[in-house]
């Protein structure tokens, strides 16, 4: 019996399931799952119908990505994908949740570790267009590769009348596993920086504007799914931030481009300071809500932001046939430490890296945050769509 026929089979069950030992949607989409409805029956077996190709994709993740072909008890669980509808500005996007068994070894090594899910999962998000839902991202995440736990995620650029854009973030937390005598595994250990657990991030900022007609998914080898092959994106790349082990994203990047000062960036650095860099530069106005400006006890417990450089790169110097840019500063940038409102400064120059240079130190933390940063160009206004 081939795949597509017992898939038929098991979404054709009426199944009533939650997520024991397992996250909800916040841990997926911590910027998105306020606005979803997750669909039953009859929807859900619709929406997975009307999306070409996506068990077909689930299945290579499972077997190839995740190694599922030298594990035949790591399978997909197909009674138990969920489904969720999010509609903004007009756009009804789809969020796909595929769990996927864990292979007995990794069961093992894990079962005394309380952070780590219960199942991996591979998360498709797909924009209906045209009575069909059209694949943007289907990547895994909760899963371990080599030296690495990696937690994919999206979010949707919400404008205020119109969406911007959605970014896709490749979130990590380093580990190593702990071994007995037979140098088998037995639990795992992770990286910290001030005793904290310690994340890694970059993200790719998908443009609404640019989309092309029709999506062609393609393999993206080094983060184990499947991505946009012939959309341009901005790659954005910023310091380690505050992983939080039961919801790893609850201090992620996201947060500063999410337009809700509730919620904050906070970095998990050596020094306490941040950096942000973009592919592509801006050179009209920078703003940013600093701190963790969800209350006033949050904000004066955190660092936050005293002065930033702003930095372009220099034009392509070529050593030895390789081309090499440096870091030069256009300007410095200071802000006003009492302030939990947008600060907003006009650029004198191409901004394509911030750095924190200098804090304001909190009363309780060393942790210093920023709850939102923005960029503005003529063309595109502003890169994040504002505040709501």
């Amino acid at each position: 019996m081939n795949r597509k026929v017992l898939l038929l089979m098991a979404i054709s069950i009426i199944t009533v399931y939650t997520f024991a030992q397992a996250p909800d949607m916040e841990f997926f989409a911590p910027t998105e799952y306020m606005y979803m409805t997750e669909l039953k029956d009859s929807e859900r077996e619709a929406a997975i119908k009307n999306t070409p190709l996506l068990i077909e994709k689930a299945e290579h993740i499972n077997s190839y990505f995740l190694d599922g072909r030298e594990y035949p008890e790591q399978q997909i669980l197909y009674d138990k994908i969920r489904v969720f509808s999010e509609i903004l500005n007009s756009e009804t996007y789809i969020w796909i949740v595929i769990p996927c068994t864990r292979n007995n070894d990794e069961l093992k090594a894990v079962k005394d570790t309380a952070w780590v899910p219960k199942h991996k999962y591979i998360l498709a998000l797909l924009k209906k267009e045209n009575n069909e839902n059209a694949p943007i991202c289907i990547m895994p995440t909760c899963f371990f590769s080599v030296n690495r736990y990696k937690v994919n995620a999206y979010q949707i650029i919400k404008g205020k009348q119109k969406n911007k854009g959605i970014v896709h973030y490749y979130n990590t937390l380093d580990f190593k596993w702990n071994v007995d005598s037979e140098n088998r595994h037995i639990g795992v250990e992770y990286k910290k920086t001030k005793g904290q657990p310690k994340g890694y991030v970059r993200a790719n900022y998908y443009l609404l504007n640019e989309k092309p007609d029709t999506i062609e998914l393609g393999e993206a080898v080094h983060s184990y799914g499947y991505i946009p092959k012939n959309w341009e994106y901005i790659q954005i790349d910023a310091s380690a931030f505050l992983w939080d082990l039961k919801k790893p994203l609850k201090y992620g990047l996201q947060n500063a481009f999410d337009g809700n000062p509730a919620t904050s960036f906070v970095e998990n650095t050596e020094n306490d300071l941040i950096e942000i860099s973009l592919s592509k530069g801006f050179q009209e106005k920078i703003r940013i809500i600093n701190g963790y400006a969800a209350n006033q006890k949050l904000y004066d417990k955190n660092n936050c932001v005293k002065q930033i450089g702003i930095y372009d790169y220099s034009k392509p110097i070529a050593v030895d046939g390789h081309n090499f840019v440096t870091p030069i500063k256009t300007q410095d940038i200071l802000c006003d430490a009492h302030n939990l409102d947008w600060q907003e400064f006009k650029l004198s120059g191409t901004a394509v890296f911030l750095k924190v240079e200098d804090v304001y130190k909190g009363q309780m933390y060393n942790d210093t945050c920023i709850a939102e940063v923005d960029f503005c160009n003529k063309k595109t206004s502003w890169l994040f769509g504002g505040v709501n």
